[in-house]
């Protein structure tokens, strides 16, 4: 695969039952997100070999960015 992904962060009530064992090896994905900083609706970009883009993903966290309403 040589596309790159474009996935947004959903809202809580959309999420669904997580499973146990984890996603993509976290065990409380809610947790990480905000650990991290992303809320609903936040966008990220996954590059080919499905690996979060560091570089775009301090851009969507930058306080420029975060002023910008959520699509």
């Amino acid at each position: 695969m040589d596309e790159w992904w474009l996935v947004f962060i959903p809202d809580p009530e959309r999420w669904g039952p997580l499973p146990a064992e984890g996603v993509l090896g976290v065990r409380d994905l809610p947790a990480a997100l905000d650990e991290v900083g992303l809320r609903p609706g936040d966008p990220v970009f996954v590059r080919p070999d499905f690996v979060v883009d560091a570089e775009l993903l301090q851009f969507v966290l930058a306080p420029e960015f975060r002023g910008l309403e959520r699509e």
